[in-house]
């Protein structure tokens, strides 16, 4: 397991965006001419849809496909997009012209890297729990909502990871709903967004967070604590909890709405200095991820002390 922000990330189906190798299916909408499509560059499919199609059974972390659309050209229609560990990647070639569609996913695993999703499209991610979605470098409009139903178990093994620096995210809907797991924004830039939390543990820790409406709702536990979030409307909201140093928030320009969550006031300076008030060492077994810090020292000092 890979920790990120205190969370972990099974190792194996962490960043399908930046693997090279795999079973490649080219895709080229440009092609009119009569052929057998296999995929290959000579013999390309020519929509993303029939590429996802023929992929077969038994995909997994040592068995990915990648699918890559034909650089500049544009992509549009609808995807329903079910194999699991894929990604669909255009290497900024389709940036300029772009994807237009909806696209409706129930993958364990997608990846979506280089590519422009235009401001009349959408993206919805459902399941119950159990999967990743993550966006590598991609230019985001539209709509996006992402939901993990299913037992609590479900939807702590469910996480949104977007990163690169070459992420722009302008005027979105962002919809997070029961992704307990991670829902992390690191990269890029996230301007004029509109952001809606609700049961899902969220961290906004990218390049710059700028102008978005952030709405905590019920079950949502946030760390915000990135220097470069100015100007955001934040409303916590019943049952939301908020980690924020607010005095660094407030400087830079952004504004708290207390609307019935809990805000818990910290920094780096107060965390290094709190004391292990309550620390136990009644207890020498393994940590897991439910532990939180303390329970985790505390069985850390008990198996020192059995040595």
């Amino acid at each position: 397991m890979r920790m990120i922000n205190g969370r972990e990330f099974p190792a194996g189906i962490l960043e399908l965006s930046a693997l090279k190798t795999g079973h490649i299916l080219e895709v080229d909408n440009g092609r009119t001419d009569d052929y057998v499509p296999n995929g290959s560059e000579e013999f390309p499919y020519k929509g993303v849809q029939t590429a996802h199609d023929a992929i077969p059974s038994g995909t997994s972390a040592s068995n990915i496909y990648i699918i890559r659309p034909k650089l500049g050209l544009p992509y549009t229609g609808n995807l329903t997009l079910t194999k699991d560990f894929i990604s669909i990647v255009g290497n900024g070639g389709i940036t300029g012209a772009g994807y237009t569609g909806a696209v409706a996913s129930t993958s364990k695993h997608l990846a979506l890297a280089g590519i422009n999703i235009t401001n009349s499209s959408s993206i919805t991610q459902s399941g119950a729990g159990h999967f990743l979605l993550e966006f590598k470098d991609c230019h985001m409009g539209g709509t996006l909502t992402v939901t993990a139903t299913g037992t609590t178990a479900e939807k702590q093994d469910s996480y949104i990871q977007v990163t690169g620096d070459d992420n722009l995210w302008m005027g979105v809907t962002i919809n997070i709903t029961g992704i307990q797991g991670f829902a992390g924004m690191t990269g890029g830039a996230y301007v004029g967004n509109t952001i809606t939390v609700t049961d899902s543990y969220f961290c906004p820790g990218c390049s710059c967070v700028d102008s978005n409406v952030v709405n905590l709702e019920a079950g949502s536990v946030t760390e915000f604590f990135s220097m470069y979030a100015v100007r955001n409307e934040i409303h916590l909201k019943a049952g939301a909890t908020l980690y924020a140093d607010i005095t660094a928030l407030a400087n830079m320009g952004n504004t708290l709405y207390m609307e019935g969550g809990t805000l818990i006031r910290c920094s780096d300076a107060q965390v290094n200095a709190s004391v292990l008030t309550g620390l136990s060492t009644a207890t020498a077994e393994a940590i897991t991820a439910e532990d939180t810090i303390l329970s985790a020292l505390g069985k850390l000092q008990a198996q020192i002390n059995a040595l």
